[in-house]
């Protein structure tokens, strides 16, 4: 049983196996964005939310909860964006001394957005935003984040080329192992 799914935005490497997972598993609640995309994953997406009576959360920013021992806080999409990545679904999640900064696939436009509204950054891991991109993970971010494990998701040999070697130095510079 999972008590929280968390879609974090509607593009296929980030919901592509959501269904599945709901049609196979029970599933109480999915956090996700406020956000439209006209997609057969993600309309095959909402269908089956709808179908397996999944209460549907739509994340705002300072929203908060817990789930077992862990405290979750939304930090993000700060406001409505263009940019579908910037729409992420951003998570501050504690768990005893613990801090995990999950940002999806928020960009840099998008992470300035979240350093803008004061809220102390700092995590014991960040899960790197967009893969490893060059678009995320500013200087801004990483400095505020200060994270001691940075966990980039990406498959070795990917045809996009990540991550990137400028944010790995990025991240590297501010003390953080990464872990990918």
């Amino acid at each position: 049983e999972i008590d929280m799914a968390v879609a974090t935005h509607p593009h296929s490497d980030h919901i592509g196996s959501m269904q599945k997972v709901i049609e196979n598993f029970k599933v109480d609640k999915i956090l996700m964005p406020d956000r439209d995309y006209d997609t057969l994953v993600y309309t095959n997406l909402l269908y089956s939310i709808d179908e397996n009576n999944v209460e549907r959360i739509v994340a705002k920013y300072g929203d908060e909860f817990d789930e077992g021992d862990a405290h979750f806080e939304v930090l993000g999409p700060v406001k409505e964006y263009d940019e579908v990545n910037d729409s992420s679904v951003v998570l501050m999640m504690t768990y005893g001394d613990n801090k995990f900064l999950f940002t999806g696939d928020q960009e840099s436009d998008a992470e300035k957005d979240v350093l803008s509204m004061g809220y102390d950054l700092h995590a014991d891991v960040l899960k790197v935003g967009h893969h490893g991109s060059k678009t995320s993970s500013c200087q801004e971010f990483i400095d505020a984040v200060r994270p001691s494990i940075a966990v980039i998701e990406v498959g070795e040999g990917n045809k996009y080329g990540l991550p990137k070697d400028e944010v790995i130095m990025r991240i590297a510079r501010s003390g953080a192992t990464v872990y990918r």
